[in-house]
């Protein structure tokens, strides 16, 4: 159910976060942000993904040094090319991400 102050979070993170994900010092309110209220943040990578063309990079970048792990259907189709394209991913274990 989407309230008021719901989509007033929303608008705040979908604007902070890109912010937050390009600037690495900022990994700490990032990691408190996705113990807080990780759904949130999962909406905000959407945003992310839609604004910015290099996106999945930065999240993934910022997922992997605060050691945040994303669920395993979120992404799936972006996170497998760029972890393959980035040699994170064996392409023998792509039955995984399908």
């Amino acid at each position: 159910m989407q309230t008021p102050y719901n989509l007033l979070q929303h608008e705040v993170l979908s604007t902070v976060l890109p912010m937050i994900i390009a600037d690495s010092s900022r990994k700490e309110f990032f990691l408190q942000l996705w113990h807080a209220n990780c759904y949130l943040v999962l909406c905000g990578f959407m945003d992310v993904l839609v604004r910015d063309s290099d996106g999945i990079d930065k999240i993934l970048d910022v997922c992997r040094e605060t050691k945040v792990q994303l669920p395993a259907n979120c992404f799936t189709s972006a996170i497998f090319i760029t972890s393959h394209n980035l040699e994170l991913l064996d392409l023998c274990n792509c039955e995984f991400w399908i």
